[in-house]
């Protein structure tokens, strides 16, 4: 309507509607980034406490289970994770509604190219499942490796006296070192596929993109689109 129309008066008036938009995204985006920080450290706050006062209430059977170091990382290490995924939790409503509203809108503007977006979507969903599959069983041995170095460090420095006085500082570093090391090893593995889940994502909706101008193109050409749309 503006460019097409040399309307310089439409498209200013669009264009400060864009620039408010603007303005206004940023300030929610402030507030949003402070709230869901607030919440997810009061929230993990609150289930730390509470998982303190139910080690309170196990028997000593049950602590001997788990074991010491095991719930020390349930305390910090995994409250850690927590705290990271609850501040993500606005992913979980925004994303849903922005591919919702994405589908609707494009297929008001064509019916034929909202059928690109149909066939892309349950490519990312194939994609996740995949990666989160091969992923998964990685990060549970990076858990587990977790507590096992948690252990070890808890008894290395309960007995620090002990290892001092038989001059066994080298067997019990070269000890921490190897747990250490298959921390890592697990942590890599799991990182190697999780990485990739963004350029597949990335490469599909460029893939995407090239489709939506090659076939709107071709109905902007056959007079059935606008430019705009």
């Amino acid at each position: 309507k503006g460019i097409g129309g040399q309307d310089l008066h439409y498209i200013l008036q669009i264009g400060i509607y864009m620039a408010a938009a603007a303005v206004f995204l940023t300030v929610a985006g402030f507030v949003e980034s402070y709230y869901i920080s607030v919440w997810s450290a009061g929230f993990t706050k609150n289930l730390r406490c509470g998982l303190f006062e139910k080690i309170q209430a196990l028997s000593v059977s049950d602590i001997d289970a788990f074991t010491p170091a095991s719930l020390i990382t349930r305390m910090s290490t995994d409250m850690n994770f927590i705290k990271k995924a609850a501040g993500m939790t606005t992913s979980l409503i925004k994303c849903p509604m922005l591919i919702f509203s994405s589908i609707l809108m494009t297929f008001g503007i064509s019916r034929h190219l909202f059928w690109l977006f149909v066939a892309v979507t349950p490519v990312f969903a194939v994609v996740l499942f995949v990666i989160s599959k091969l992923s998964r069983k990685h990060y549970r041995k990076m858990f587990v490796n977790y507590d096992h170095m948690n252990n070890i460090l808890e008894e290395t420095v309960a007995a620090i006296r002990t290892v001092k006085a038989f001059a066994r500082e080298e067997y019990v570093c070269g000890r921490f070192n190897e747990s250490a090391e298959d921390v890592r090893r697990e942590t890599h593995a799991a990182e190697q596929i999780t990485v990739l889940n963004n350029p597949i994502l990335q490469f599909a909706v460029n893939i995407c993109v090239l489709l939506l101008i090659f076939f709107g193109g071709r109905e902007i050409i056959a007079g059935v689109l606008q430019p705009g749309d």
